[in-house]
């Protein structure tokens, strides 16, 4: 599945990038689609067969997974900077 992660900071997104990428999983910085908002303009999206939760951390203001043209929030983190 595709995921599609938004952030509150550039610094935020960057940093969950490279996190991912030592966890091998990999992941690419966007920009963020208009049918997303965020106060930070870069996305980072990345592939998983498996939940996502346990690579899911603070830092991650919202989580959504790309179905088609669509997209499903499957995570909104309260405790994220704003």
């Amino acid at each position: 599945m595709e995921y599609i992660a938004l952030f509150a900071t550039t610094l935020e997104a960057v940093k969950y990038r490279r996190k991912l990428e030592k966890l091998n999983i990999a992941a690419e910085a966007i920009p963020v689609p208009r049918e997303l908002s965020s106060s930070c303009g870069i996305a980072i999206v990345f592939s998983l067969s498996q939940n996502p939760a346990p690579i899911v951390d603070q830092s991650v203001r919202k989580l959504y997974r790309k179905e088609e043209a669509h997209y499903i929030l499957v995570l909104q983190n309260e405790e994220s900077h704003n």
